[in-house]
């Protein structure tokens, strides 16, 4: 029972010791910088709905950033940024959101009532210096939070594989 024991013990630490992230590091060792800005000058007819969901992306992708190993910099104004060596800036957006149905969800069932969340992110290494540019859709029959997290894991992968692809 012991070596059984000792031998489910060493999978586990294998599996966590393997399972990180392990492109928040540059080619000198040194982390990434990530300045975070959520961009709220687009107006969606549902802008209240789109504010609580940007204030649960927020914390919700420093923290993701943070625990893959980033540095992470919240910031309320894109123009403040400074570039520099192994810093970017992270500029998110919603472009669309719709929160569905809950009831319908919860009464048919099927992917009715589903709700629907889009995004666009742009990763800067400087004014106008693009490393990347993708968008975030999540079509759910799951609450919006469970979206938002969605976007963001995705977000993290992708700063990992463009900034892996620049060492």
């Amino acid at each position: 029972m012991k070596t059984l024991l000792s031998l489910a013990a060493l999978s586990l630490l294998a599996l966590t010791s393997c399972s990180g992230h392990h492109g928040a590091r540059a080619a000198d060792g040194s982390a990434y910088t990530v300045e975070v800005y959520f961009d709220r000058a687009t107006r969606l007819p549902n802008a209240d709905q789109v504010e609580q969901v940007m204030q649960y992306m927020e914390p919700d992708l420093r923290n993701m950033l943070t625990h893959a190993g980033y540095a992470v910099v919240p910031t309320n104004d894109p123009n403040t940024f400074v570039p520099g060596p192994n810093r970017f800036l992270l500029v998110m957006r919603v472009t669309n959101y719709n929160p569905g149905s809950k009831a319908a969800r919860m009464m048919v069932g099927w992917g009715a009532g589903s709700m629907v969340l889009d995004t666009q992110h742009v990763l800067y290494s400087g004014p106008g210096q693009i490393v990347f540019q993708g968008a975030g859709s999540v079509g759910s029959s799951r609450d919006w939070n469970y979206a938002a997290h969605k976007i963001n894991d995705q977000v993290t992968r992708e700063i990992g594989a463009a900034l892996s692809k620049g060492r």
